[in-house]
């Protein structure tokens, strides 16, 4: 197998010599099309015969080509033999490889040592590799290597699923071409197609975009697909479950000059199998992860919800707990990426939310604000997520757990990267125990349950943070003189006031941050997030309960479950005295069911699952229960801000409102 790589690879090169000195053409075509069953690729007279060609042929040709894995073995020798310093790579030219250093590049990478000299080949290749292994690098560099500067192009094609994929890739590129001076262009929608026109009409070698703005150009006649010699697909998994196989297709189907097809994909679904069937010439696959889902230097956890809170403190909990860096969650649902983000912000979390509907360029600066350190949680659905490459995610964390282990595995692979540890942290629901077993079953990851902290524990670890933080800090300080007279404030009856006023004298630029950690948990113990006054005689405050305790009533609350309108009726009736009736203007339309309802309202309101009671769901409106001396704080909050998409009308329920729902 060697040798037959050799031949090709001496075969590549000598097709790309001849192609650039316009001599022995000839002899070059027929080793590419005998060797890989691809049409001649030079442009000579006969091309337009070729392009018009039907599909019948091609496939007899593809018939002659083989298609070959590499084995476990094969692969391990050749990481061996690839696997030394990108400086002592002859395969590359000066300019190139000065590009790659520039950019800190020192050791390729595992998918970058397997892929890269094949890639030179220009045979088609399979690369199976998760994110974030150094895919854009394993066939950017060999693009920018096999490119000719100033011939008419496009030349090379890369297709991502998603904006920020798309954009990501095209700054790469950007960096690593700046020596050779290859020209890239990003396009994608949501920036002006007239510019995207232009700068192709002003001539790029390579253009990397999505799917449907690609065949936007091709249709009208921006982009010629003919002149594209090389097309990579991107995260090839990602474009075909958002559902661009079609896109895909007639693209391909296009570019019927291409002389090389490389895809890329984290997994492979029976989908991505037919594409490969359809459209690739006897590919070498390269299965870098070797299906191996175990996602190496990530560690996982879950946490089983605790039903007596709303969802969104049940999260914030757990945040608090951990003490996460820079993380991203995920969410199911839009409505419930609303809910967490409006949560965490009013808890002083520095978090932001994207969704599908975002303008780009509102998208592009949240990933911008994520990427600069002035964001710690990015919260967003799955597909709002796609593309989205961050490095350095310390967390990531499953609000809600994903529907399929495909997406578990999507979601976990953002963290532990470049030899970095990451957790990956579940919030779970008796309900997706099985997709977790599953995990363990078939994935041999069995990720360790750890038990919800209670608001007493929160306190402790955040003061235990700040109580590091000052340490650390007072190392770095000459604090050695000082010492006895803290020993002497220690010692007596009066330092514990003294010490609550030198802490205040330190927060004063520091409080925001203790504010935040401490505030809005409430245990027995805990310490009222409030800035304390200039006297010191107002200290002791700190230790009276916050009013949010003395709800004595709570546990006679009913047990939260969706009802009928008669039992609703009974529901209300048991316990009139301490509950009332409210109106919502937010139903199942919206995506609402009893249980996401009252995660909303206490989270929103943030009040105890407690207070709330039963759930009345129609179409597009709600009524729930609510007990009575935290109702009207609720009916407030909502006249006076929006959830997510909708603003939603709260009101007491009226009787004739009441009759008119039993009646339907």
């Amino acid at each position: 197998m060697k040798e037959e790589q050799t031949k090709k690879s001496t075969g590549s090169r000598r097709k790309s010599s001849s192609r650039s000195s316009k001599t022995g053409t000839s002899k070059s075509n027929t080793r590419s099309s005998s060797s890989r069953g691809r049409k001649p690729s030079s442009r000579s007279s006969s091309s337009k015969t070729k392009s018009t060609k039907s599909a019948a042929p091609k496939q007899e040709a593809k018939s002659e080509a083989k298609e070959e894995t590499l084995s476990k073995e094969e692969l391990r020798a050749e990481l061996e033999s690839s696997q030394r310093p990108y400086s002592e790579w002859t395969i590359l030219s000066d300019a190139v490889l000065k590009g790659v250093l520039d950019r800190g590049y020192t050791d390729p990478t595992p998918v970058q040592a397997a892929s890269i000299e094949h890639a030179l080949t220009k045979r088609d290749l399979v690369v199976q590799a998760k994110t974030g292994t150094g895919k854009t690098a394993a066939f950017g560099i060999p693009l920018l290597e096999m490119v000719e500067m100033g011939r008419q192009g496009p030349q090379a094609l890369i297709l991502a699923p998603t904006r920020e994929l798309a954009k990501q890739v095209a700054d790469e590129l950007e960096k690593l071409s700046t020596p050779k001076g290859v020209r890239i262009l990003p396009i994608y929608g949501g920036i002006s197609i007239n510019e995207q026109t232009r700068r192709l009409e002003e001539g790029v070698e390579i253009a990397v975009g999505t799917p449907g703005r690609v065949l936007d150009h091709i249709r009208r006649g921006n982009l010629d697909p003919t002149l594209i010699r090389f097309v990579v697909l991107d995260e090839a998994d990602e474009m075909l479950s958002m559902g661009f196989y079609m896109e895909v297709a007639n693209i391909l189907g296009a570019c019927r000059e291409r002389e090389q097809l490389m895809l890329y994909s984290a997994t492979m679904p029976p989908d991505i199998e037919g594409l490969i069937r359809q459209f690739l010439d006897g590919p070498l696959r390269i299965m870098v992860s070797g299906g191996d889902r175990k996602v190496e230097g990530i560690q996982h956890l879950v946490y089983f919800v605790n039903p007596s809170l709303p969802r969104p403190r049940n999260m914030l909990y757990i945040i608090e707990h951990v003490g996460p860096g820079q993380s991203i969650i995920f969410c199911n649902t839009r409505n419930d990426v609303a809910l967490l983000s409006s949560y965490l912000i009013r808890q002083g979390k520095h978090a932001e939310s994207i969704s599908g509907d975002m303008d780009q360029r509102d998208r592009e600066k949240v990933i911008q604000k994520l990427r600069d350190g002035k964001v710690q949680f990015l919260i967003a659905t799955d597909v709002a997520a796609r593309g989205i490459d961050i490095s350095g995610l310390t967390h990531v964390f499953n609000y809600n757990f994903p529907t399929s282990l495909d997406l578990y595995f999507h979601r976990v692979g953002r963290t532990g990267r470049q030899g970095k540890e990451g957790q990956a942290i579940s919030l779970l629901t008796g309900s997706d125990t099985f997709l977790v077993a599953q995990l363990k079953r078939i994935h041999k990851i069995s990720p360790s349950i750890v038990t919800l902290p209670s608001p007493k524990e929160i306190v402790q670890h955040a003061a235990a943070r700040h109580i590091n933080g000052m340490f650390e800090e007072a190392m770095q300080h000459l604090v050695e003189p000082f010492l006895p007279l803290a020993d002497a404030i220690n010692g007596s009856e009066r330092g514990r006031f003294i010490t609550a006023y030198l802490l205040k004298l330190y927060h004063e630029g520091h409080w925001q941050q203790l504010q935040e950690s401490l505030k809005n948990i409430d245990a027995p113990e805990q310490l009222e997030a409030q800035q304390p006054e200039a006297e010191v005689k107002e200290a002791p405050k700190a230790k009276e309960a916050p009013k949010a305790k003395e709800a004595p009533k709570a546990k006679e609350a009913p047990k939260a479950k969706e009802t009928s309108a008669d039992d609703a009726k009974e529901s209300e009736e048991a316990t009139a005295a301490e509950f009332v009736r409210v109106y919502l203007s937010v139903g199942s339309s919206e995506g609402y069911d009893a249980e996401s309802l009252r995660d909303m309202v206490s989270g929103e309101a943030d009040i105890d699952r407690a207070t709330l009671g039963a759930v009345q769901m129609e179409r597009h409106h709600s009524f729930i229960m609510i007990r009575d001396d935290v109702s009207g704080h609720v009916i407030e909050l909502f006249q006076e801000k929006p959830v997510g998409d909708h603003r939603v009308t709260a009101e007491i329920a009226k009787k004739s409102s009441r009759s008119r729902s039993r009646r339907r």
